[in-house]
């Protein structure tokens, strides 16, 4: 089984079941950059695994 790990309030790296990473996952902002061209949109999302 593979771990998984949040930022708590402290910003500290905790390891957390498939469940709690997963609820904890979907309520955080992960969208890290976004750049636009005249032809392009480039979007980067942070993906914590």
């Amino acid at each position: 089984m593979s771990k998984k790990y949040i930022l708590d309030e402290d910003h500290q790296v905790v390891e957390v079941d498939l469940f709690t990473w997963a609820r904890w996952y979907e309520t955080q902002n992960n969208h890290v950059a976004s750049t636009e061209t005249e032809l392009f949109r480039i979007s980067r999302w942070r993906v914590l695994c």
